[in-house]
């Protein structure tokens, strides 16, 4: 299991540079092809949130100077890991959405569910090699549908375990402005609005907590006093 996130020669790396995990989660439904309006789909809104989203997290200087480790994880009617755990500036991958990649189904309980379990295994990873790490960051992009009420619910309630209780981690939804209010959607935390037209400002929203890294020995510690604010800008 190791050799799959660190080499040998990381390991010692990261002991200088704490780790943050990412897990970005996309759809790949065929959903994505209809018209947000007169203009533009789905599609092309995500997309561009996607694109940002990497430009972001590339530039920012607190981030650089950590090890963003990042995964993706694609859903329609299934939910499949597309990229496992690499170090930020080893992708290869700009993931934007091919029309091509579309299939039927919407199941975004599974895309949740699937995405939570990536983090909790390299979790458990860093705690095997005694690595500290700072909570996570779960990014889900949605537009806001899905065919599984049931098994949304489910993963719901498990990523608001995950972020509140397991983990403390940093849980965002990026769907479309006019969606954000849909029923799927809710019990979800921190909706972020996502538009062409001031898709740089949605960032604003990450005043990321990265809080303390967890101890192996130590992993509920508290972060009252010892969290670290910044701010994502584009």
């Amino acid at each position: 299991m190791g050799k799959k996130y660190a080499e040998e020669d990381d390991i010692m790396w990261e002991q200088f540079r704490s780790i943050i995990p990412i897990c970005i989660l996309i759809p790949h439904s065929k959903n994505l092809l209809r018209k947000v309006d007169d203009k533009h789909t789905y599609l092309d809104y995500i997309n561009q949130g996607i694109k940002n989203l990497f430009n972001t997290l590339k530039k920012d200087e607190t981030i650089s100077n950590l090890q963003a480790m990042i995964s993706v994880v694609s859903y329609n009617a299934k939910a499949e890991v597309v990229q496992d755990f690499v170090k930020l500036e080893d992708l290869k991958d700009d993931f934007q959405i091919q029309e091509s990649d579309l299939k039927d189904g919407c199941n975004l309980g599974l895309g949740i569910s699937k995405a939570i379990n990536q983090l909790e295994k390299i979790k458990h990873f860093y705690i095997e090699v005694g690595l500290d790490y700072y909570y996570p960051w779960l990014f889900i992009f949605t537009d806001g549908e899905t065919d599984d009420l049931d098994t949304l619910k489910k993963a719901i309630d498990e990523c608001l375990e995950f972020q509140v209780f397991a983990l403390k981690s940093c849980v965002y939804v990026l769907t479309h402005e006019k969606d954000m209010e849909k029923e799927t959607l809710n019990g979800l935390p921190n909706p972020i609005p996502l538009s062409l037209e001031n898709i740089e400002n949605y960032f604003c929203y990450l005043d990321k907590r990265s809080g303390p890294p967890f101890e192996k020995e130590n992993i509920e510690q508290d972060s009252a006093d010892s969290d670290v604010w910044f701010d994502i800008d584009l």
